[in-house]
């Protein structure tokens, strides 16, 4: 119990963002949203000041609606470990209907094995651009607290 991950994509990210209080909660991972300056699913800005775990944002460029929502939390959050993934041209449904869930599905799998069984090979997929690129070309990466 002491290991769980939550995350959710678009509506289901604010959920997900909705629980980063509760001291279960090893890591967060938010797909194609973000609360910024909205409430959703009873989920306001003043949640992000509760989140006491690493955090994983992944937004879809300028043709995700959640882009903007997205950076504005990562620019927010200020005490927590935060990775912000701009896959640039995937849009709001990132590549999940792509085969095996495409990037998306590599990228989460990634930071769930860093953050869940501690495999810190992988942080550099997420803290270095020049890894990123060798396996997503084109995104981009920011990250902070770590």
């Amino acid at each position: 119990p002491g290991n769980v991950a939550v995350m959710g994509q678009s509506c289901g990210g604010a959920q997900a963002l909705g629980l980063i209080h509760d001291p279960r909660v090893k890591t967060a991972v938010i797909l194609n949203s973000g609360i910024a300056d909205m409430s959703m699913q009873g989920v306001d800005k003043r949640q992000l000041a509760n989140a006491h775990a690493p955090m994983l944002y992944l937004v879809g460029g300028e043709e995700d609606m959640a882009t903007p929502n997205g950076s504005k939390d990562f620019e927010l959050l200020e005490k927590v470990p935060v990775a912000l993934l701009n896959t640039i041209v995937d849009g709001h449904e990132g590549s999940y209907y792509e085969a095996h869930g495409g990037l998306y599905a590599v990228a989460v799998c990634k930071w769930l094995d860093w953050q869940m069984k501690d495999q810190f090979v992988n942080a550099a997929f997420f803290l270095d651009e020049d890894v990123l690129h060798l396996t997503c070309p084109g995104w981009t990466a920011k990250s902070k607290n770590f």
